[in-house]
């Protein structure tokens, strides 16, 4: 087999496309649910609309106790206050998020005349209208429904930029610096009736991902500040399914699911789990959160997941018992990834990637979309080209990018939301939190088979990678991991990490691999001698950056 099948490209759009395309059909009814989607047991209260408003350039609203204050500007939520005219006009004195850029560049001559319109043109990327780095507060009045008398109830934000702190009538109710998945207020009982509810969100750099990474950086994304996606209050019974992981085994055919299960109450209690016929007894003890596993058989002629059979599976998980009543719809796909002497197999079968840089460029909004269809777009556009796989940049998409993905059998490596500062004391345990955030959000996405802590990482950053690939391959081996995108982690020879994957633009470590990009690597050489070295897979690192905006 010559070495063109056996490795993997990342960037590179192959002349001859070895998919056939399946027709709708093949995708289950389920193909729309998402394992986090909220069940009828749940009840939600819809948080988007008009929000009262303040900017806080000077930071002073924690110290002034902002919380206890009315305010009157207003803006709707979900969505960016720059996008609805607030900040100020970008400038030659404009502190950008990014490094990548001449510091002086307003300087030269080129850029003396600011055009007829008067605006400045900014040479490095799409010009935004306004600019805020700092601190935002957002205020609304709520109105708690009667029948939520009891239940436990949560705030869930679907995508924050970026620090989010967040009250309840003046009490603080949590603080999250997640940047690629929801953030997860605990609000607790609630009297039904009238509230005041207040958000600050902070878009400074917060922690030192790098300021050119694509979950912050202007240079792409644009560095917004606001609440895009779901919000929303969801009250549940006082004991309730807090998380469940779908583990599908293909040779058994059938899927186990990892439970949690949350007590908020100060009694202990006992109940029962429930899903497609297979059922356990659990017991909780006051306050605390209990485990359960369960297996449900799926059938033998249940198809898999895979680019050419995009079947998503779906069962219902009931819990019922003492102060609980609760359910969760999962969805999953039957599939398992691995690596052998340097090749990936999905469902035993060989898998070669034909992949494509995703660096969240959305110039409309300034930030990527949280609703199906313009996933579905973008990924029907990607296998049109031929491509069955996308790498996401030092972000990590919305949940609907791997619904959407899910539904087309395309392969997704999201990365924990930076550009490896190991530099920063903070970059390690930012990783894990991270890391952790995104897993629980969209781990049982059969698409969601590749992640990498992050791009090209600096600094000291082989051990704690190192330690993060293994720690995350034992806890969660659904999907395989890679150090970081881009840059050497794990030594080419090596054993110890059999399970992980390269991503780079050479092979080695230290013991003389080959360039795998540049005019040896391209336009259908052989890459056999530049990845002698590597006992696990190879998928080339940015082989081909192109300055165009394709017309999705």
């Amino acid at each position: 087999m010559s070495f063109l099948w056996r490795r993997t490209l990342q960037g590179a759009v192959l002349a001859t496309v070895l998919a056939t395309m399946l027709c709708g059909a093949s995708i289950a009814a389920a193909a729309g649910a998402s394992p986090g989607a909220q069940a009828a047991a749940r009840h939600t209260l819809d948080l988007a609309g008009s929000w009262r408003f303040r900017l806080d350039p000077e930071d002073v609203g924690e110290r002034r106790r902002w919380w206890e204050e009315q305010f009157t500007e207003q803006i709707e939520l979900p969505g960016s206050l720059q996008e609805q005219g607030y900040g100020e006009r970008p400038s030659s004195d404009t502190q950008w998020m990014s490094t990548l850029h001449d510091p002086l560049w307003s300087l030269r001559d080129e850029f003396d005349d600011p055009g007829t319109d008067g605006e400045l043109r900014v040479p490095f990327w799409l010009n935004p209208r306004r600019v805020y780095a700092g601190a935002a507060w957002y205020q609304r009045d709520i109105d708690v429904p009667e029948s939520w008398r009891g239940r436990h109830v949560q705030l869930f934000l679907e995508r924050v930029h970026w620090g989010g702190k967040a009250w309840l009538d003046g009490r603080p109710i949590g603080a999250s610096d997640a940047l690629g998945a929801p953030q997860i207020f605990d609000i607790g009982l609630i009297e039904p009736g009238p509230h005041s509810l207040m958000l600050r969100v902070d878009n400074r750099l917060l922690v030192n991902v790098r300021r050119d990474s694509h979950s912050v950086t202007d240079s792409t994304q644009t560095n917004w500040n606001g609440v895009v996606g779901r919000m929303e209050l969801t009250a549940t019974s006082p004991v309730y399914i807090e998380r469940a992981h779908a583990y599908p085994n293909v040779a058994e055919r059938n899927v186990r699911l990892e439970i949690e299960v949350r007590n908020t109450s100060n009694k202990a209690g006992k109940g029962s789990l429930e899903a497609a016929g297979a059922a356990t007894e659990i017991a909780w003890s006051a306050g605390e959160t209990s485990k359960a596993s369960l297996v449900v058989k799926l059938g033998e002629k249940t198809p898999l997941w895979s680019e050419f059979t995009p079947q998503l599976n779906s069962v219902k998980l009931t819990l019922q018992g003492d102060d609980a009543a609760d359910e969760r719809e999962i969805a999953f796909g039957l599939r398992e990834i691995e690596t052998r002497d340097g090749d990936f197999f999905l469902n035993n079968d060989l898998l070669f990637l034909r992949g494509a840089n995703e660096g969240c460029q959305f110039p409309l909004t300034g930030y990527p979309p949280t609703d199906l269809e313009p996933w579905l777009k973008i990924l029907k556009q990607a296998k049109r080209f031929g491509l069955n796989h996308i790498r996401f940049h030092s972000f990590c998409p919305p949940e609907a990018a791997f619904t959407a993905a899910d539904m087309l059998g395309v392969v997704l490596q999201p990365e924990a939301s930076n550009w490896g500062q190991y530099q920063d004391p903070q970059m390690a345990d930012f990783l894990e939190r991270e890391t952790a955030a995104i897993i629980d959000a969209y781990g049982n996405h059969p698409s969601f088979m590749f992640m990498s802590s992050g791009n090209e990482g600096a600094g000291p950053y082989q051990q704690p990678v190192r330690e993060w690939i293994k720690r995350w391959s034992a806890r969660d081996p659904r999907r395989l991991y890679t150090g970081t995108t881009g840059r050497p982690v794990v030594r080419a020879a090596e054993t110890e990490l059999e399970k992980s994957y390269l991503v780079g633009i050479f092979v080695g470590w230290g013991q003389g691999g080959g360039i795998i990009r540049g005019v040896a690597g391209w336009y259908g050489k052989d890459f056999t001698r530049a990845v002698a070295l590597s006992k696990i897979p190879v998928v080339a690192h940015e082989i081909g950056q192109w300055c165009a905006y394709p017309s999705f």
